[in-house]
């Protein structure tokens, strides 16, 4: 499986990493560092940091503390990365939303479901024929976007938040790990979600749950 910047960072965060030398898993990776995506920012930070240890090496000066320091300085710019390139792709699925005609037809996708980690950032999936998908997708109904966002959530990490959202009528669901996987099987319990403007409904699979949607102001 290629490399990217999301596998990297959960590489450097493993257990097995800080066990090693921070020096020696960043000289692992160099060169997809510095000839990715985010070369333009972390090129500096290692090639300052090259300096700073050579000069500390010299001195007979200890090493690891300023190469920990100069990873901790990746792994944020490499979330913040991350996290914007995440907004990006929901902003763009929900502009694309509400640029359609105010008096489209039913055939029109208006709800939008998406799943994100606890940082607030999209998460994928790879599906049976081995495509990697975007955990965020459009619907004509509501009652589609919450099947497919349940179905996502049950097979999630138990973290992750699932969202639906309509881009026209301000309307935002929230729903976690644990109540998808009550949806499904069949376990009566309430989902406790967000107040939804006006009206209440079912969720699919033949499990009653109450369901609130709130709304609020895009500005």
């Amino acid at each position: 499986m290629a490399l990217t910047l999301k596998s990297w960072l959960h590489k450097s965060t493993s257990t097995n990493t800080a066990k090693y030398s921070a020096y020696g898993f960043l000289n692992q990776y160099r060169e997809f560092l510095t000839t990715g995506e985010l070369a333009e920012k972390v090129s500096p930070i290692i090639a300052k940091l090259d300096v700073e240890r050579a000069k500390a090496l010299s001195e007979l000066r200890d090493t690891e503390a300023m190469t920990r320091a100069s990873l901790l300085e990746i792994q944020n710019a490499v979330i913040a990365h991350i996290t914007a390139v995440s907004a990006a792709k929901q902003e763009a699925v929900l502009e694309q939303a509400q640029a359609e005609p105010a008096a489209a037809s039913t055939s029109k996708k208006l709800w939008i479901a998406s799943v994100v980690d606890a940082n607030w950032v999209v998460q994928t999936r790879v599906k049976p024929n081995g495509d990697v998908e975007d955990l965020i997708k459009k619907f004509e109904k509501a009652e589609e976007a919450d099947r497919w966002l349940t179905r996502r959530l049950f097979e999630s990490h138990p973290s992750w938040l699932g969202f639906v959202d309509h881009a026209t009528l301000n309307v935002h669901t929230m729903m976690d790990h644990d109540e998808a996987v009550a949806v499904i099987l069949k376990k009566k319990k309430q989902s406790v979600l967000w107040q939804r403007s006006k009206t209440t409904k079912t969720l699919g699979f033949q499990h009653k749950a109450t369901e609130k949607r709130v709304s609020f102001s895009r500005g």
